[in-house]
């Protein structure tokens, strides 16, 4: 069965979720879920399968039932670990109901929100624009003047599908200016006073971009 899953894992993950979705339903149909009944699986048992599902954004209740794991029903202690797990999922390609974060917020939304409470500082009556603005301003990251944000908003497509791609085209130049190739040296794909995680981001930034270019030639 391991191996089964593992397989699935690296070959089909939809089909491997439905199978691993089968798997509980048929051992809850014969009370591995319940105490009192001689398949019962064991507290210790659920609770490593529990923890299991928990990585991958899932919850399993004690009576077998497997639910996404929304981010307003998890305690604040728990909240910044589920968006790392969003997060991953999401930089390995998931793009399935699990990552709805609850209450019609996406991912970006709820890290803004969950940023905005970290720092004890309110989001009620912002909408998107403003939590992210204040989400930001709240660590300390810079954000574009009043001037650059007029003129995006009136310079984008109105096609909101070519706008994320313009910005992404901005994005690329701005990844350029960071990496600053004509000398750089010493074997660094950054100027060293670029952090770490700062070179890591943009390194992710120009593989979503490399992807978009090479889209059409799948």
């Amino acid at each position: 069965m391991r191996a089964v899953v593992e397989y699935a894992l690296a070959t089909d993950r939809t089909k491997g979720a439905r199978m691993v979705d089968q798997l509980i339903q048929r051992v809850r149909a014969v009370g591995g879920f319940r105490e009192n009944s001689e398949n019962y699986i064991g507290q210790g048992v659920y609770i490593e399968l529990r923890d299991a599902f928990r990585d991958g954004s899932f919850d399993l209740t004690p009576e077998g039932e497997l639910i996404p794991r929304l981010l307003d029903s998890v305690p604040a202690a728990e909240q910044d670990e589920v968006l790392r797990v969003y997060i991953k999922r999401i930089r390995q390609g998931a793009s399935d109901a699990a990552l709805v974060t609850g209450t019609g917020k996406d991912l970006l939304e709820a890290t803004a929100r969950r940023t905005l409470d970290r720092h004890r500082r309110e989001y009620a009556g912002h909408d998107f624009p403003g939590t992210l603005f204040h989400a930001f301003d709240a660590t300390g990251l810079p954000t574009p003047s009043g001037k650059l944000l007029d003129t995006a908003n009136k310079e984008f497509s109105a096609d909101p599908r070519d706008g994320f791609k313009e910005a992404l085209y901005l994005l690329g130049l701005q990844i350029n200016r960071l990496r600053n190739k004509e000398g750089t040296g010493h074997g660094r794909a950054f100027p060293s006073e670029v952090s770490d995680k700062e070179a890591k981001l943009a390194a992710e930034a120009m593989g979503l971009i490399s992807e978009l270019l090479l889209g059409d030639s799948e």
